[in-house]
């Protein structure tokens, strides 16, 4: 039952074939080879990129929570018979990879183009 909530809510918000997710992906892809290509490098210290990619993730996240789209479907995904514990999980975890995939895998891959990241600073983020 959760996996077919999750698959509800990924179509929803990334579309039918996922092309929204493909799309993205393929532009924060060009953003980061135009932007390393060109050289651009600026220096940011650690906690700044860290707590830039944490607030930014954050806002998009209260943004798509509190939007009246998603309220919208959320009315009528309630009305089904399911376990809220499945159905909570499932919303927070496909909301929660939409934003990281498609909002701030942008801001991410122009901090990865202009500045230098350590290994352990990637690892510190997960």
């Amino acid at each position: 039952m959760m996996k077919m909530t999750g698959k509800a809510f990924a179509k929803k918000l990334l579309g039918a074939r996922y092309e929204r997710l493909l799309q993205t992906i393929l532009l924060d892809i060009i953003i980061f080879w135009g932007l390393h290509i060109a050289g651009f490098q600026v220096h940011i210290a650690a906690s700044v990129r860290i707590l830039m990619l944490s607030a930014f993730t954050a806002g998009v996240m209260w943004q798509a929570l509190s939007s009246k789209d998603n309220a919208v479907e959320l009315q009528h995904m309630l009305m089904l018979p399911q376990h809220p514990q499945e159905f909570v999980f499932s919303y927070v975890a496909v909301l929660g990879g939409y934003t990281v995939l498609t909002k701030t895998g942008l801001l991410l891959a122009v901090l990865l183009a202009v500045s230098a990241w350590k290994p352990i600073e990637m690892i510190g983020m997960v």
